[in-house]
């Protein structure tokens, strides 16, 4: 049972990986060709897209498993999942604004994509530090009643 949670777990940061490499890629080739403005609207855009898969992926699985659907706020879960995602993507989307106005010459594919692997990661590392302090906080930030 434990190597399956493990193995799960690892098959989501490989996605999460993927996802921020995805983005890194598509994120700089938008600021090289049409400039800074557009990259916020890539990050908002896409957040709001992977918080409606979220939402759509995780209201599945818990109705699958025999949730009570009364018990959960479906509004309240598309805007942590997007909310999730903004700050995830906030990492790669910061590092590649900065990177783009400080260097001229375009770097290669896959440097763009382990960069965009990694600091979507950090991301994931910065959710998780809200999501401890606000747990510790005592703040109810998760929509089950």
């Amino acid at each position: 049972m434990a190597g399956t949670y493990a193995l799960t777990f690892v098959s989501f940061l490989l996605l999460l990986g993927v996802v921020g490499g995805v983005f890194a890629i598509a994120a700089d080739a938008i600021v090289q060709r049409f400039g800074h403005a557009r990259l916020v609207v890539l990050w908002i855009a896409t957040s709001i897209g992977l918080g409606a898969l979220g939402t759509l992926r995780s209201l599945a699985v818990q109705r699958s498993i025999g949730v009570d659907m009364t018990r959960i706020h479906q509004p309240g879960f598309y805007l942590l999942f997007i909310v999730t995602a903004l700050i995830i993507l906030a990492v790669p989307t910061f590092v590649i604004a900065r990177r783009t106005l400080r260097v001229s010459l375009p770097e290669s594919r896959s440097r763009q994509f382990v960069a965009g692997f990694v600091w979507a990661l950090c991301g994931l590392f910065v959710v998780m530090v809200v999501g401890l302090i606000l747990d510790l906080a005592g703040v109810s930030f998760i929509p089950i009643r």
